[in-house]
């Protein structure tokens, strides 16, 4: 049963409708959905442990990312500009934390900070990491789509791989793994065929 606030003269009625079932959380629905909502904000790997904080009232700078050793001997912390509200840690690694938002339609955006005390942010849309090696990412710069850009976080190096065939209907690259010096890409082509193509990345290694 199903019961709402009503003011009349000054008090307080509450008012309940039968027909309308009362959806209640036990405590193990709580749990869960605290356990979902920090993963969200918190991410743990063998060497650190990451947390977002948002920063309430602001439209930009909305954001604490900080970076704790297990250790304890370790700390970086820092405002990021990331959007409010629609933030979140995506993916950590001894490397790196990386905190992901919508930008606009299907475009997505990430953030990646690392543990590296002096190495400055990166930022890149429509990401994708190299399954078996996350020093690999793939990512499209100003909405060029015909154009995958491979980068290497170790050298900052980049390879431009033509996916002009890829459906524009996602804009997305389904996945990539690599083997040895060769990535090999999935897609879905404009005519809704899974493809796939292998690229040789020596250059960038």
């Amino acid at each position: 049963m199903a019961c709402q606030n009503k003011k009349e003269k000054g008090n307080n009625e509450i008012i309940c409708n039968e027909d309308t079932p009362v959806v209640s959380m036990d405590s193990s629905d709580i749990k869960s959905e605290k356990a979902f909502r920090d993963s969200l904000y918190t991410c743990e790997c063998n060497q650190f442990i990451s947390k977002l904080e948002e920063i309430p009232d602001r439209d930009s700078n909305a954001y604490r990312i900080t970076i704790n050793s297990k250790a304890g001997d370790w700390k970086k912390s820092k405002i990021i500009n990331t959007r409010p509200q629609m933030s979140r840690i995506s993916y950590c690694s001894e490397f790196y934390t990386v905190v992901s938002f919508a930008c606009g339609g299907p475009c997505h955006s990430e953030v990646f900070i690392f543990t590296t005390e002096d190495r400055p942010d990166e930022q890149y849309d429509f990401t994708i990491q190299v399954k078996n090696n996350p020093d690999l990412i793939a990512h499209y710069r100003n909405e060029e789509f015909d154009k995958l850009l491979i980068h290497n976080f170790k050298n900052n190096k980049e390879l431009s791989v033509d996916v002009s065939d890829e459906s524009f209907h996602s804009y997305e690259i389904d996945s990539l793994t690599m083997n040895k010096n060769i990535i090999t890409l999935h897609y879905t082509s404009e005519n809704e065929k899974q493809k796939t193509k292998t690229i040789n990345i020596k250059s960038i290694l």
